[in-house]
């Protein structure tokens, strides 16, 4: 099942409604407030997006910095960065100011984890007002809602999972194999610009499904070649933005991993359905 040009679109605006929704509170205080508690994170992604337009402005190292711990140097290549969304807030910011800007890549994060999410249960035979719901359950899991009140975009980019699946499916017809599998290795590249833990997250669904439609396809070794050659994209297009060096450079000796207890909670069941969509 598809939907056409016109009906995509109006998908689009409605999940996008949904989104100004949720983001009604920071989009009517953006004149100095930010969602969160000052415990939070807010400040991470406006320093992140400031750190990448002065490397680049200046020919510095995206990955290296001694702006966190001067004088010394700190390697930024586990560090969530999310480069991914830089643009669009590069684009915005100059116009609007940084929390704005923080604002709109937060918006389009929202709108395209319901839409995608809609686009793929379609794709899978689910009626249409189920797959509005299905969309819109998506897009307002507690995941979604936490990472919106911590400013944390790498970790409410989950449109990448539905997004990959839709992509795959499309490299999987056999139709303009070669073009398909190049945008499914572009968008592998910007799954690992937001976060190189998306893989891992990630993978105990989309290798089952891959190996799936592998075994149905009739153009086999097409498929896989296809696959191979995406992946291999994604790695060569990671490494000249200078992210796989600085992770094979990296040295793990003195890594010290937070411990699960320290993970953000989400109390169940009250947890599930107390959070206001209202950001504080």
């Amino acid at each position: 099942m598809t939907e056409t040009p016109r009906q995509g679109l109006a998908i689009a605006v409605f999940y996008g409604l949904i989104a100004l929704i949720i983001l009604i509170n920071p989009l009517f205080h953006l004149d100095g407030y930010v969602p969160g508690a000052p415990t939070t994170d807010y400040y991470h992604f406006h320093w992140n997006y400031w750190w990448i337009r002065h490397a680049l402005a200046t020919g510095l190292n995206v990955y290296e910095t001694n702006y966190v711990m001067a004088p010394y140097t700190s390697s930024l290549a586990y560090h969530t960065l999310t480069p991914f969304w830089y643009p669009v807030w590069a684009l915005l910011e100059p116009a609007f100011g940084t929390v704005a800007a923080m604002t709109g890549v937060q918006l389009c994060i929202m709108t395209l984890n319901g839409w995608t999410t809609f686009l793929l249960l379609r794709r899978e035979g689910v009626p249409r007002p189920l797959a509005l719901l299905g969309g819109a359950i998506f897009q307002t899991l507690p995941i979604m809602l936490n990472s919106l009140f911590w400013t944390t975009l790498n970790i409410m980019s989950w449109f990448w999972l539905p997004g990959l699946m839709l992509l795959w499916g499309r490299v999987a017809q056999g139709k303009r194999t070669l073009i398909h599998a190049v945008i499914f290795g572009l968008a592998l590249w910007g799954m690992l610009l937001t976060d190189i833990q998306y893989p891992l997250l990630l993978a105990p669904v989309l290798i089952p499904y891959g190996i799936k439609t592998v075994i149905e396809s009739q153009h086999k070794a097409r498929l896989l070649a296809a696959g191979i050659g995406g992946v291999t994209l994604a790695l060569a297009l990671t490494w000249a933005v200078g992210l796989l060096p600085a992770i094979l450079s990296y040295d793990r000796a003195g890594l010290a991993p937070t411990p699960a207890d320290r993970a953000v909670e989400i109390p169940f069941p009250l947890g599930y359905i107390t959070r206001t969509l209202f950001l504080e």
